[in-house]
């Protein structure tokens, strides 16, 4: 079921990818697409990978956390045993990164003004790669009855 899941997150991700392609096509699907895109990022052309001088359908950032999702979740289908204990700190500690190239643009704080496209998919990859582990946990657990109150994460 896990790697249902991760089949699912990865037709995802590629046609967020896609989109540019699929609308110099004059598919239907790139706009849907895009549109869709619109709902869950703000979609800065300057902040975001282009195809063919059209941007993605969702910035660079978000390209990093939805592919590192696919890849905790195929973590997880392929080897559940790594999974346990599935620790707060290390969430917190993948997450950290992100948050900070995130929010320091916003505060202008230490004068940081943030990093290129490249640098901030890759930021963003441990974060949502850990978002994907967890929710492999939680898929596995649903799938074998396992109650997520009687244990507890360290």
């Amino acid at each position: 079921m896990v790697l249902a899941f991760a089949a699912l997150a990865l037709v995802f991700t590629a046609l967020l990818v896609a989109a540019p392609v699929l609308q110099q096509e004059g598919s239907f699907l790139g706009w849907v697409v895009r549109a869709g895109g619109s709902i869950i990022c703000h979609q800065d052309g300057g902040r975001s990978f282009s195809i063919g001088g059209v941007p993605l359908a969702v910035c660079s950032r978000c390209i990093g956390l939805y592919a590192g999702g696919v890849i905790g979740l195929l973590g997880g289908g392929l080897r559940r045993a790594w999974l346990r204990p599935a620790p707060k700190a290390l969430f917190f500690v993948l997450i950290a990164p992100t948050l900070v190239d995130a929010v320091l643009p916003m505060t202008g704080l230490f004068g940081y003004t943030g990093v290129g496209n490249l640098n901030r998919m890759l930021i963003s990859l441990p974060a949502g790669g850990v978002c994907g582990w967890f929710l492999a946990v939680a898929i596995g657990d649903m799938m074998t009855g396992r109650s997520n109150s009687r244990r507890e994460i360290e």
